[in-house]
């Protein structure tokens, strides 16, 4: 770094070397290359303002990659669009180098959550790429694979999976149905279809595909971890959490083999094993790994990274599983400055977290505080998300619940009415936010002293949560709960209390969960001892 070549050659050298360190070296060499990335990449771009314009656009698509990688966003779609630029003086605006450097720009946005945008210019770019002679229909795919998931973002959903279908079919017809790359594009379209709901037939893709994997693991050893991490993420949304753990430790521990602890991709792995780990029971594990991922990230991205805070933000989901509220509040607060500071107000990270610290204070039994959070991502995400996105979904049963808790049951209704008729509007029949639609509507129900509606929906919401998150999920060990209480006020204490002592054990790490079993096996001994002493009488 002290003495970066002036010449063209020596500085693609460099950058081809630097490229490497953060691909594929040992984890003290990439961690070193993420930190000086600050440093080199404008070194470069300064020493790269060479009169070869051809020269100078390759070095910029260089730095740009770099960036990339490293996860330099913002910098990455600045030196995209600058080459752009570049590419539409020197080139024109529908040579390959132009295309492809405006499909990068594009790609940026779309991780930075400008997903209208990024649509808008991916579509713009395909119709183009369509327009021009002479070029091979493999190299659209990236395109329409950026332009399926800007469409999938939106909600835009049968016109994304009919992208990710080309791709698949053109791979398997160019390439062969074997080929690394036609087996990636299945992977694709399994999560697409995961995202939909359609879990059976995404299993369907996914089985062939692990079985294939080691024939071709010479050639893109990759796809290995990818796959295994797909295939638990999808079993997981099958209530299927134990063999879900199964794959995403796999995945995990070849993504270790592969490229080391502190990678990105292993460090994301990481990430969707805290979940399942929470699903499962795990809560100590689970706490342990999501404190790792957000140490391995801070020192990798740096603070204010959005990943490193969206780690945060998983790190305070687990503390609230864990009971520690308070902490969970305050690591949230500072998460979602930091967040409001990086992205934009209304950036969908942005409104996760917001639903998260609504939820947090409504846990505390400070509804109203929680209300002026919810209502925010509710409306703002009718804009930004799409009426049926599933995080404003998940915000509008939470808006629910905190009216309800809010003493506006009338409102809860209506909210939770919505909500039913926007997930409704998906398309889904087995939508994942129907089993928290109904929950809320037996909260409802009970707290209106309509026991016997509140105990249908109480056992269908029990049920399909157990199916979609497993048995220990704390939602499941919630509602439980509730159904016992249900039991005790319509006099079956039997059925009360064997509920209440089989959600007892796994519910002493929630301290309201577990007053409050304690206060309703203290109620059903009361009402048998009142029972005894009449017929003693």
């Amino acid at each position: 770094l002290s003495a970066v070549p002036d010449d063209a050659d020596g500085l693609a050298g460099l950058l081809e070397k630097f490229d490497q360190v953060v691909a594929h070296a040992n984890p003290t060499d990439a961690a070193r290359g993420f930190l000086d990335a600050e440093v080199l990449a404008p070194a470069l771009v300064e020493a790269s303002k060479t009169e070869d314009q051809s020269v100078r656009a390759g070095l910029m698509d260089s730095i740009a990659q770099v960036y990339k990688r490293l996860g330099f966003e913002k910098k990455a779609l600045g030196t995209f669009e600058a080459l752009v630029a570049l590419c539409r003086e020197t080139k024109g605006a529908t040579h390959p180098l132009t295309l492809k450097a405006r499909t990068d720009a594009a790609a940026m946005r779309l991780s930075l959550g400008e997903w209208a945008a990024a649509k808008q210019e991916l579509r713009s770019v395909l119709d183009d790429q369509l327009a021009t002679d002479g070029l091979d229909e493999l190299q659209f795919i990236p395109t329409r694979l950026k332009l399926a998931l800007a469409l999938e973002r939106l909600n835009h959903l049968d016109e994304a999976e009919r992208q990710f279908r080309l791709v698949v079919e053109t791979y398997s017809r160019r390439r062969g149905p074997n080929r690394p790359e036609t087996l990636w594009a299945q992977v694709d379209l399994a999560m697409h279809l995961r995202v939909r709901g359609r879990l059976a037939e995404a299993e369907r893709i996914l089985r062939p595909v692990l079985l294939k994997i080691p024939r071709i693991s010479g050639e893109d050893h990759r796809i290995a971890p990818f796959t295994n991490l797909e295939m638990g993420n999808l079993l997981y949304s099958m209530g299927r959490a134990t063999e879900a753990e199964g794959f995403l430790i796999a995945g995990l521990d070849l993504s270790r083999q592969l490229d080391g602890a502190d990678h990105p991709s292993t460090v994301a792995t990481a990430a969707n094993v805290v979940n399942v780990l929470l699903a499962v029971g795990k809560l100590s594990d689970a706490h342990t790994l999501a404190e790792d991922t957000v140490n391995r990230s801070l020192r990798l991205l740096g603070p204010r990274h959005p990943l490193t805070l969206g780690r945060k933000a998983q790190l305070a989901n687990v503390l609230v599983t864990l009971g520690q509220r308070d902490e969970a509040e305050r690591l949230l607060r500072t998460t979602l400055a930091a967040q409001q500071s990086e992205l934009s107000a209304e950036h969908p990270a942005v409104l996760r977290t917001t639903n998260q610290l609504g939820g947090v204070m409504l846990s505390q039994g400070r509804p109203q505080e929680a209300l002026e959070y919810l209502r925010r991502v509710w409306t703002v995400g009718e804009r930004v998300l799409g009426v049926d996105h599933p995080t404003r979904l998940v915000s509008g049963t939470t808006l629910a619940q905190a009216l309800l808790e809010a003493g506006e049951g009338e409102a809860a209704l209506a909210q939770i009415d919505t909500v039913r008729a926007a997930a409704d509007r998906s398309g889904q029949p087995d939508h994942p936010i129907i089993p928290r639609v109904v929950a809320i509507h037996a909260r409802i129900l009970h707290a209106a002293g309509d026991l016997e509606g509140a105990e249908v929906r109480y056992r269908a919401a029990i049920k399909d949560m157990r199916r979609v998150a497993g048995p220990s999920n704390s939602m499941v060990l919630d509602l439980s709960c509730r159904l016992a209480r249900v039991y005790e006020k319509t006099d079956r204490l039997d059925d009360a209390e064997k509920l209440a002592r089989d959600v007892q054990a796994p519910a002493g790490t929630n301290e309201n969960r577990f007053a409050r079993i304690d206060k309703l096996l203290a109620d059903i001994a009361h009402r048998r001892g009142q029972g005894r002493g009449k017929g003693r009488g």
